[in-house]
Order: C-alpha cells, then sequence, then structure tokens
C-alpha cells in the first residue's frame, strides 16, 4: 500500500515519532487564510503536485532528502537523514527549551490576566532575532492578537513573511506597491537567498505592473522550484521574450535532469512549450 494513504498512525514508524517534526501540509484552494498558508508552504519547496514527501532541516528549510512511497525507502532515507544529523549543542539546546518554555508561558499569558505584560514580552523577543526561531515565533503570536507593529516599510521587513503578506495584499488590491520599489523587488527576485514564496510574489507584483525584466525572467527560470518557472513561463506566454527562447528550449529538452531539476518535469515542459507558441 502507498505510505501516503496510512502514514500516521503507524507501528512501524512509531520510533521517528519523537525524532521528526511531522508537517502536513494541504490546500483547500479556497483562497481563505488558511488556503494562502498552505500555498505559501508550497510554494517554499517548489510543490506544485500531490502527494508530494519531503524531509527538511527546521532550522533552514533546506531539503535533506525525498523518500520513496514505499515503507522499507522512506525507512531507510530517515536512517540515513537522521545518522548525518548534527544537533545542536548543549548550551544551544538549553537557550533553545529556555526560549520555548517562555513563549508557552506568554501564550497562556495572552489568554489571561496578564495579556498586556505578555505583549509587552513578546516585542522584545520580536525584535531580536535569534537562532531559534522564537523571535518569529512571537511575531505570529502577536499577529494572532491584534498586537504585531508592522513596519511603516513592510516590504523591507526582516520577517519574510511579513513580505510575503505585504506582496499578496498588493496583489489582491488591498495595498499599493510604490513603483519607487520595483528596484528593491526585482532585487528580491534575483536572489536566491530570499524565499521561494517572497521572489513569486515580488515578480507577480513587478509582472502585474509590466515592470518584470529579462533577467528576472531569467532567475526564475534557472530557479531549482517548480513555483518560481512557472511563474516566469506564465509570463512569458503572454509577453514573449525572444532572449529567453534557448532557455525555454533548455527546459523543453531536460526539465529534471540534472541542470533542471523538477518535482513535475511534464508540467514544465509544456509550460516551456506555450511560451515558445
Amino acid at each position: 500500500m502507498p505510505i501516503e494513504e496510512q502514514l500516521l498512525p503507524s507501528k512501524k514508524l512509531q520510533p521517528y515519532y519523537t525524532r521528526v517534526t511531522w508537517l502536513y501540509v494541504c490546500r483547500t484552494f479556497k483562497k481563505d487564510a488558511h488556503d494562502r498558508e498552505a500555498e505559501r508552504t508550497h510554494d517554499r519547496f517548489g510543490i506544485s503536485s500531490w502527494p508530494q514527501m519531503l524531509v527538511f532541516d527546521p532550522r533552514t528549510d533546506a531539503q535533506l532528502a525525498t523518500p520513496p512511497r514505499h515503507l522499507a525507502g522512506f525507512l531507510a532515507t530517515f536512517d540515513r537523514v537522521l545518522a548525518a544529523w548534527r544537533a545542536p549543542d548543549a548550551a544551544q539546546q538549553r537557550s533553545g527549551v529556555a526560549l520555548a518554555k517562555e513563549l508557552a508561558r506568554l501564550r497562556q499569558g495572552l489568554a489571561g490576566d496578564g495579556r498586556a505584560r505578555a505583549i509587552r514580552r513578546l516585542h522584545e523577543l520580536a525584535a531580536k532575532p535569534d537562532a531559534f526561531g522564537g523571535w518569529l515565533e512571537a511575531r505570529e503570536l502577536l499577529r494572532d492578537a491584534g498586537a504585531l507593529q508592522v513596519a511603516p516599510a513592510p516590504l523591507h521587513d526582516p520577517d519574510h513573511r511579513q513580505v510575503a503578506l505585504a506582496l499578496e495584499a498588493a496583489l489582491r488590491g488591498e495595498a499599493g506597491v510604490d513603483p519607487r520599489e520595483h528596484t528593491h523587488l526585482l532585487a528580491l527576485v534575483r536572489s536566491s537567498a530570499a524565499p521561494p514564496e517572497v521572489r513569486q510574489r515580488a515578480f507577480a507584483v513587478l509582472d502585474k505592473a509590466k515592470a518584470a525584466t529579462s533577467d528576472a525572467i531569467t532567475a526564475l527560470l534557472t530557479a531549482p522550484n517548480d513555483c518560481l518557472r512557472y511563474a516566469a513561463l506564465q509570463s512569458l506566454a503572454t509577453r514573449p521574450d525572444p532572449h529567453q527562447c534557448a532557455a525555454l528550449v533548455d527546459l523543453v529538452q531536460h526539465a529534471g535532469g540534472a541542470g533542471h531539476p523538477s518535482r513535475n518535469p511534464n508540467v514544465v515542459r509544456i509550460r516551456a512549450v506555450q511560451a515558445l507558441a
């Protein structure tokens, strides 16, 4: 039986329950807040077809492995990844545990008499990026409580999630983007260090304004992420760019190969052909 049909609970997987964190993300395509959250996660990992399974490092979101859909291979993948896993040192673990406990207390405080005190402390934590993602969790708690202080220039926020939310609001027509920000958005699109969901949404804003440049399209076409490729290919299907013909032919011929890793190479080829037509 394919493993995705009965993944959890499973006696054969039970030894791994406490060694990995299990994240299940499913889109509803209702375009509500929950669906948009799932879409960001899918875009982060280049997932455009379902079901997909992958193992990633939660500290960096680096993809470590793509397990096969049979139990023996799935377990072998876990064993291989865990054997190579380098856990934080003792001092880091103590700091991370202490931070997690404080965040848990603050989460409880938001619902009680200590709300004002909890919000003040969360603002302090949110202002200090740390190695454990605690500052981001603090921001999420503030966001859920309606108390997050958004920067006057959200497109420049150090929290990439806030940047993605601001770009999504612009795409829905709920906020405008000053054309003077286009240079910054182009830099985000070109940056391989920026999260894919931010790059994709920055490109969508530029494309909507007909401000996407050829080198921005190249940056997405050459990214190892199908969602980024699709964004560029959709743009080229609407507004062809002769300078991209060679890159499109290369995708048609080699999508899914070593130079163009893809989870869905046939769709990449189809969209590349449409962009060439």
